[in-house]
């Protein structure tokens, strides 16, 4: 917006939040101590003739609609090519971020508050179009919900496209008290996931509720059914549902969800510390005794592509065991060990050769030299 926004008859302070629509204020009215929240819309929006026409038109509506649970709109005008809104600023926090400071019981009061409200501004003609999380403002002193936006609500059978529109509305360009109904539906499933996380709903088919919360899914399938001649008439209807849900059935849902996530939090954990053990033991084969007390050293270097493997048994000390393989012959050959030649497991130990050629040498020097003393003089 190039340096700090300016709208004639407000002192800007500070920016409370921002989007690609709109960026809203917190401001001072001139000459009083009077705090709103400044709603200043882009240059794209503002730009929009069919959006002008109906903010326009707004300006009557909202000045009969009042509700201690719908934020007040004091001024809306346009300045230097924008829209911009002055409401009642509301000291507080979204219901997307408060929701995990209520009960489910007292989330549904809050619901059921803000249905009754929307319930009185379709009855003076005027469609929030846009209800979401973020809409729903939770005061500071009170935890009492205030709407927001209704501002830029649109007047029924306007022209609307992004917003939560029912099947009928997706197949047209205009929206009314249904839309506001589909949105209070959405809502309340979010608020229902919040307690059991559940598998993704096919587009077009109303979400399946687990057993554990049974008793909200007629609440769902008369706000978000693709029969409108089972929905609720108004958004008072589905308020009035809401305060007939029995308090103990709530908290009986409540505490069976707790208990299903202990439950399958528990067979995760133990899932993640059990791993079964498939591999099948390999039994060692025993080599074949050796005739007599012969030692048999084969001294050849081993060929490259015939590696060692099979040095030691499984467990302990061997007494006479096989400890060469090749593989491009696919038999065993050589090197037995005598009892006293201890052999440690292949883990703490690898056969060398250098250990055994010395001894080797000196015995053929002994051999020959006892040849050499045989042989006649």
């Amino acid at each position: 917006m190039g340096g700090v926004m300016e709208v004639p008859g407000y002192n800007i302070v500070d920016t409370l939040g921002e989007g690609r629509a709109a960026t809203v204020y917190l401001a001072f009215v001139e000459n009083s101590d009077q705090e709103v929240a400044l709603k200043v819309f882009s240059k794209a929006v503002s730009d929009d003739k069919a959006f002008g026409v109906q903010f326009d038109r707004q300006a009557s509506r909202l000045s009969v609609l009042k509700h201690p649970n719908i934020a007040n709109v004091y001024e809306q005008g346009r300045h230097a090519g924008r829209y911009y809104l002055a409401m009642e600023y509301i000291p507080g926090r979204t219901l997307r971020h408060r929701r995990f400071e209520l009960e489910l019981a007292e989330q549904l009061h809050v619901l059921q508050t803000v249905a009754e409200a929307v319930g009185l501004a379709h009855d003076l003609g005027c469609v929030h179009g846009n209800l979401t999380l973020d809409s729903i403002m939770l005061r500071d002193d009170s935890m009492e919900p205030a709407l927001l936006d209704f501002g830029v609500g649109w007047p029924i059978g306007a022209a609307v496209i992004g917003n939560d529109l029912t099947a009928e509305q997706g197949r047209g360009t205009t929206v009314d008290e249904r839309s506001d109904l589909y949105s209070l539906g959405q809502i309340l499933l979010l608020l229902l996931y919040d307690l059991l996380p559940h598998p993704p709903t096919p587009p077009g088919k109303v979400p399946q509720l687990r057993s554990e919360l049974e008793i909200f899914q007629p609440l769902l399938e008369c706000t978000l059914g693709p029969d409108a001649a089972q929905r609720y008439a108004s958004c008072t209807e589905f308020a009035e549902a809401l305060a007939a849900l029995p308090p103990e059935q709530i908290e009986a849902a409540v505490k069976n969800c707790e208990e299903v996530l202990i439950r399958e939090g528990e067979l995760t954990k133990l899932a993640e510390k059990t791993e079964p053990n498939t591999a099948v033991p390999v039994k060692p084969e025993e080599a074949p005794e050796p005739a007599g007390d012969e030692l048999a050293l084969d001294l050849r270097e081993p060929d490259e592509g015939a590696p060692i493997e099979d040095l030691v048994a499984d467990e302990g000390l061997v007494e006479k065991e096989d400890l060469v393989e090749q593989e491009d012959l696919g038999a065993k050959e050589g090197l037995v060990a005598n009892s006293d030649d201890r052999i440690e497991p292949k883990a703490t130990r690898q056969f060398e050769w250098t250990a055994v050629l010395p001894w080797a040498l000196a015995g053929l020097v002994v051999m020959g030299a006892l040849l050499m003393m045989l042989q006649p003089v």
